[in-house]
């Protein structure tokens, strides 16, 4: 730092009381240091100026020569479009990075073909259609809905409905030729009544490439409106997945779609299930490869039996590879105990994986001569254990047994080596070469310092394990 001139007066006694003299020195003096630092302040900001500028020149030229400015337009399209899939608003954002990401988002029609209705303007709409040109849309959007959604509808490939209360036949009156995929979330807290007497929302005329459906809580007057009189004119779904649905009219949906379905999954209350000696409407479905139940039984026992109440309909599914259930229940209802052990649908014959969660395992899954994947919750792996180990004939085919990823809680050390133990032993009797050995699947989450010496420990897991949500569907 440079010395300040002239040198600042400074008094030879600082502890004595200044005359008229040191007054007017001391002013000069603090005169020149305020000047002297405001100069080095004005000089600290310059240079803050010129280092900012050089900062931008650098970032400038680095910029310049960045691999992605040696990246073809085309693949940069095909970047604004992947990431339009996975944030609908991407292109407000790509398009103010520079003017070559501009100039080639506003040329990309891919950019524009996923967006949200209720997500923009109506000026913003204009110009999201006048982008997107011809290519086909992905639309979601939720209540109130916009006219604007049936200016395209031609042009939709999937569309996802959010808080339908009531409209869904305005929405859906248009003729969709390109729809796929279609998902319909009904508001629940809201009414939700039919509009005609008219049943088949979903005709295939009008919705001739439909093959997914997921619709989620619908009320009774929905479940009544979507299908068609007669199977003929219902669109050929492969992908059905229904949550919640009010009424026995769910059960159209699927007949009218049963020769074409490849997955289906059904999300069933007890509001949705029958008496147990109702007779039961019996479905085949010649192309389902993966089937999923799920079912909340927290109400919907018999108070009699303790036994759950049963769906009013019977599936059967000659060429099923992966099935999965799940339910939850009660210990007890109205003081009589719960022991659900039977599957809601039994046609597991040909199945190679079987996820269960909520039940012990059934005898017909270790009948399966085809079962390869067994998955089973924390709550009853050792039972499947020791079942496994104990009957010869169970399960021959088997390869892995595992407990289901969603069961949450860590088991016992002791329970995990137990079941290891039966594995290995089950193996050592078996004729088989150790390639063709069964595996107990699962990374050592067991509790290390578990008290071995507690009572009843299995009933800790049952209880963190019927509390378990059910797996999410990868089948959509």
């Amino acid at each position: 730092m440079e010395p300040i001139s002239p040198p600042l007066w400074t008094p030879s006694d600082t502890t004595a009381i200044p005359n008229k003299e040191d007054f007017v020195n001391a002013r000069q003096a603090i005169g020149l240091l305020e000047r002297v630092i405001n100069e080095r302040l004005e000089l600290i900001e310059r240079t803050q100026r010129e280092v900012e500028a050089l900062r931008n020149d650098l970032y400038s030229r680095k910029a310049w020569i960045a691999p992605i400015r040696r990246i073809p337009t085309d693949i940069l399209s095909l970047v604004f479009a992947f990431h339009n899939k996975v944030q609908w608003d991407a292109p407000f954002v790509d398009r103010l990075v520079c003017r070559l990401w501009r100039e080639t988002v506003l040329n990309t029609p891919m950019a524009w073909s996923h967006l949200r209705l209720d997500g923009l303007s109506q000026n913003q709409l204009l110009l999201w259609y006048n982008r997107c040109g011809e290519v086909d849309l992905h639309i979601a959007t939720r209540h109130p809905f916009k006219p604007s959604l049936l200016e395209r509808h031609r042009q939709i490939r999937t569309l996802d409905l959010i808080n339908v209360h009531g409209d869904l036949e305005f929405i859906l009156r248009g003729d969709f030729e390109r729809l796929v995929d279609l998902r319909i979330t009904v508001d629940e807290w809201r009414s939700c009544t039919r509009r005609t007497e008219q049943s088949g929302l979903l005709d295939v005329r009008r919705f001739p490439q439909l093959t997914s459906l997921y619709i989620d809580s619908p009320c009774e007057s929905i479940c009544k409106e979507i299908p068609t009189s007669t199977v003929a004119t219902f669109p050929p779904l492969q992908h059905l997945h229904l949550s919640n649905p009010a009424g026995p009219d769910w059960i159209k949906m699927i007949n009218c779609c049963s020769g074409s379905l490849r997955t289906l999954r059904i999300d069933l209350n007890s509001d949705s299930c029958g008496q147990s000696d109702q007779k039961k409407l019996e479905i085949k479905l010649p192309m389902l490869r993966r089937f999923t139940y799920t079912i909340n039984w927290v109400f919907g026992y018999q108070p009699d039996s303790g036994q759950p109440r049963q769906p009013p309909v019977v599936f059967r599914t000659p060429v099923l590879e992966i099935y999965e259930e799940e339910r939850t229940y009660p210990y007890a209802y109205r003081g009589h105990p719960v022991h659900p052990s039977t599957l809601l649908h039994d046609d597991v014959s040909n199945v190679r994986a079987i996820h269960i969660g909520g039940i012990s395992i059934p005898a017909c899954v270790l009948r399966s001569e085809k079962l390869e994947i067994l998955s089973v919750s924390a709550a009853h792996i050792l039972d499947t254990g020791a079942r496994i180990f104990r009957e010869q004939d169970a399960c021959p085919n088997l390869r892995v047994l595992r407990i289901s990823e969603d069961t949450g809680p860590s088991i016992p050390k002791a329970t995990y080596e137990k079941v290891e133990m039966l594995i290995n032993l089950r193996n050592q009797r078996s004729s088989k070469g150790p390639e063709d050995y069964l595996v107990f699947d699962l990374e050592k989450r067991y509790e290390t310092n578990h008290p071995e010496s507690k009572p009843h420990v299995q009933g800790d897991i049952d209880m963190a394990a019927k509390t378990a949500h059910s797996r999410a569907f990868t089948g959509y």
